[in-house]
């Protein structure tokens, strides 16, 4: 009898130890489970950098709507005038006009922002002079002021009086704003207008 508790004690061990190592382990997180809580962390956000305009002229108010200067500041010494025209400026519609007047000096600017340094941009527009020019009138138009090279002028012979002159060039960007800068000089009464300033990439 006694035989027999002991083996009935010996067996009901073994069978839990055995139990103990058949019972299965609590499963392991799936990689799906975890990379869905990584990405519920916030992550932190970073500004989005403003794309160079290309599709369009950034120029604005590039043909005097109705004669309106909008957009343009105005430079006039010594009595000159710049104003916008309206029905006056032959095939065109509006343009606007520099004078002299008594030997002034006047001109009219404009920055735009948000250009791509180095992308290759095409800078036109149309002039003309109203009756002859003093021979040593000039028109100069520049681009960031002259620098690098951007810099035209057109001597009073240059200037086209009974139809439009056309400019156009092509340059790359140094800056991310570009000024666009027109002034006329000349003894004596001198008139030019100027039209349909473009400037893109």
């Amino acid at each position: 009898m006694k035989v027999l508790q002991i083996l009935a004690v010996g067996l009901a061990s073994a069978f839990s130890a055995s139990a103990a190592l058949c019972k299965p382990s609590p499963p392991a997180p799936s990689a799906s489970s975890v990379s869905s809580v990584a990405s519920s962390s916030p992550s932190p956000s970073t500004p989005a950098t403003p794309q160079p305009i290309c599709i369009r002229n950034v120029v604005t108010n590039s043909y005097f709507d109705a004669g309106s200067l909008d957009g343009w500041t105005l430079t006039q010494f010594n009595g000159g005038t710049v104003t916008g025209a309206s029905g006056t400026c032959g095939q065109f519609s509006t343009c606007v006009l520099l004078d002299t007047v008594t030997g002034g000096y006047v001109g009219l600017s404009q920055t735009v922002s948000n250009t791509g340094v180095g992308l290759i941009y095409t800078f036109t527009f149309n002039y003309r002079a109203i009756a002859t020019l003093s021979s040593d009138a000039i028109l100069v138009c520049q681009i960031n002021g002259g620098a690098g090279g951007l810099s035209w002028s057109w001597t009073a012979d240059s200037i086209p009086v009974s139809g439009w002159g056309y400019f156009m060039t092509a340059f790359a960007a140094p800056t991310t704003s570009l000024t666009v800068n027109c002034a006329l000089s000349g003894s004596y009464e001198n008139k030019v207008q100027l039209d349909y300033f473009n400037l893109n990439c």
